[in-house]
């Protein structure tokens, strides 16, 4: 491992933020809000990591960040966005973008060259037990608060979905969250990594969870994690430990929330899906109305807002359904986004970051000396990683929080792994 005057600060606070990332979406609640320490919190994270930044670069050398291929990509990644920043037409709109963007990924660093192996397996138990205290508190506001209108979010006030939102206060959020923790412990249970008859109850529960936030980017991702998981050699135990939490999901899912369920399978085969009409319409009017750049044309100068789409005079019956939704303006597509913000270039190159972190997981995956922990561990992020791609195929989830810190933290640990078999075999 690297050594750092600074690790220890590094480690226990990349800790602290880790625990705290699912929570901090309660500090919008009106209630909390109004105090005015809370409006600063995120400011003081924000501070303190680009602190972690300087101290990155003053305490290792040069040669440091140019040690592994995808180095250079991330770098070159931060150079051309902070540029896209600097062309933004309002200089404050440029820094919050860069923000998003780039903010966790001295995190990367971190994690791929200073930690060991016991503080990866901190990392992923603080994510595991995030996630059930998400989970516990999601249920709670699903039953208890949503009805007393303290905590909730529905996408109909007329015909309401109640959808579970947790702490995020925002159900895609939180579905997101709990398919990256049942991934995990869908493949710690699998391999024997963790025995514990309770894992067992944690994945139903989970699943359960995230169902009852009706995220369909989110349930898509976890379908395909499911077919995956049919390739591995011990499908056969996955196949056993699906079907009884298949059959148990299905009978609670149609004694508890079988209008809930028709309703929106109606309402999505009949073409009457809010949602999905307002992302076919801005792909569309994106797609028409913009020149392709090579350079890309900067942060926050292209915005779909040339006419509001209003899905409510196509249906005049869904006038109660949340009027919001057809005022909203903007790409819901990351890589749309990348693509008219950065350019051809920010496109390839945050290609190429991908590319390059799926082609190590496959070399690490199969790799003779790799240990069956560290196995299931990359098996489990290839997964996780897999399905924030596709889901952000319908949203910006690589630049909102907590999901930049979750995507630079697993591919840190991917190179850590890396970094650790590499010196392990440089040693012999």
């Amino acid at each position: 491992m690297h050594k750092s005057i600074f690790y220890l600060d590094y480690k226990y606070y990349f800790f602290i933020l880790l625990f705290i990332s699912p929570f901090l979406g309660a500090f919008n609640l009106p209630f909390l809000n109004k105090f005015a320490f809370v409006g600063n919190i995120k400011y003081l994270l924000i501070f303190l990591i680009y602190i972690c930044w300087l101290i990155l670069f003053l305490s290792s050398k040069p040669s440091f960040f140019f040690s592994n291929c995808i180095n250079y990509f991330i770098l070159s990644f931060v150079a051309l966005q902070t540029t896209q920043a600097l062309r933004a037409e309002y200089l404050s709109v440029g820094i919050l973008i860069l923000n998003q963007w780039i903010l966790f990924i001295p995190l990367f660093f971190i994690i791929a060259y200073f930690f060991d192996s016991k503080n990866i397996d901190t990392t992923i138990k603080i994510i595991i037990i995030t996630g059930v205290f998400s989970m516990i508190f999601g249920f709670v506001q699903y039953y208890a608060f949503f009805k007393a209108g303290l905590i909730g979010f529905s996408s109909s006030s007329d015909n309401p979905t109640i959808r579970m939102a947790g702490f995020f206060l925002n159900a895609n959020f939180l579905g997101l969250y709990l398919f990256t923790v049942n991934v995990i412990l869908i493949l710690y249970f699998l391999d024997k990594i963790i025995k514990s008859k309770l894992l067992f109850l944690g994945i139903l529960f989970i699943s359960i969870a995230l169902i009852l936030t009706y995220s369909r980017g989110a349930i898509f991702s976890m379908v395909i994690v499911i077919f995956l998981l049919l390739f591995r050699k011990n499908k056969v135990n996955f196949l056993k430990m699906f079907t009884p939490i298949s059959i148990i999901l299905l009978c609670f899912l149609l004694y508890f929330n079988y209008t809930s369920i028709s309703e929106n399978i109606k309402n999505l085969a009949a073409g009457r899906d809010l949602s999905l009409q307002q992302r076919i319409y801005y792909l569309k009017e994106a797609t028409e109305n913009f020149n392709l750049s090579f350079w890309g044309y900067g942060f926050g100068n292209i915005k779909i807002k040339s006419r509001k789409y209003d899905v409510i005079s196509s249906y005049p019956d869904l006038k109660n359904t949340g009027g919001h939704i057809s005022q909203r303006s903007g790409l819901d597509n990351c890589y749309l986004r990348v693509l008219f913000e950065s350019g051809l270039l920010g496109l390839l190159i945050l290609f190429l970051i991908f590319s390059v972190a799926f082609k190590t997981m496959f070399t690490l995956y199969n790799h003779k000396s790799i240990s069956e922990r560290d196995k299931s561990l990359i098996y489990a992020i290839f997964c996780i990683m897999l399905g924030y791609v596709l889901r952000n195929l319908t949203g910006d989830f690589f630049q909102c929080f907590p999901f930049n810190l979750y995507t630079w933290t697993f591919l840190g640990i991917i190179y850590n792994i890396n970094f650790r078999l590499n010196y392990a075999e440089y040693e012999k």
